[in-house]
């Protein structure tokens, strides 16, 4: 029979300490910063920008997508797609968002489970095949139910932070839309996982 080596019988005289000590082991494990970042997606399939001086809804997208990420209260949101959207007219639009987004809880609202929220840093540039650009930025007044783990971006939501989006950098819209001009955002938003 062959001699156990002076590593292997010291490994099995250590082995009921070292049984007792990694169990422990666990418990000491640094815990994770309650500040550390989550992934979040919201998806919206009733998405409209709407021009209220002259009516004219300037999206109706078959879907929205934002991804992001939230700490702290706030979601950057780094990544959008804006899927099949048209103007009331029945043209297509196109979106290029620059930059990063916010999403904010702005504080509570008279229901307990509801918060008021909003969408803040938007830079929104949409393009109609008949020539006509303009750019959107600003803000948008929303509320999240925890309930439901929907937020809903409202016009007539409470604005604690006084938001709005503004037009400018219009350029041939044939007065549908001018520089100035305020954009009404609304749509309802499932969120993965919820806030």
């Amino acid at each position: 029979m062959r001699r156990p080596t002076f590593r292997h019988a010291l490994a099995l005289l250590l082995a009921p300490l070292c049984g007792t000590a990694l169990t422990a082991l666990p418990a000491q494990a640094e815990p994770k910063s309650p500040a550390a970042s989550t992934p979040v997606l919201f998806g919206s399939s009733n998405i409209e920008l709407r021009v209220p001086r002259t009516g004219v809804t300037f999206a109706v997208c078959d879907w929205h997508e934002m991804e992001g990420e939230t700490s702290g209260g706030s979601t950057t949101v780094y990544a959008q797609s804006f899927i099949d959207c048209t103007t009331s007219f029945n043209l297509p639009v196109d979106f290029t968002v620059s930059g990063h987004w916010s999403q904010n809880t702005t504080g509570p609202t008279s229901d307990p489970g509801v918060d008021s929220v909003s969408i803040t840093d938007v830079s929104l540039t949409g393009v109609v095949p008949f020539g006509c650009t303009f750019t959107v930025t600003g803000g948008a007044p929303g509320t999240y139910d925890h309930l439901t783990a929907v937020m809903t971006l409202d016009p007539a939501a409470p604005d604690p932070g006084n938001v709005s989006l503004v037009a400018s950098g219009v350029s041939g819209c044939s007065g549908l839309v001018a520089n100035g001009d305020t954009f009404e955002w609304s749509g309802d938003y499932d969120v993965d996982p919820p806030l």
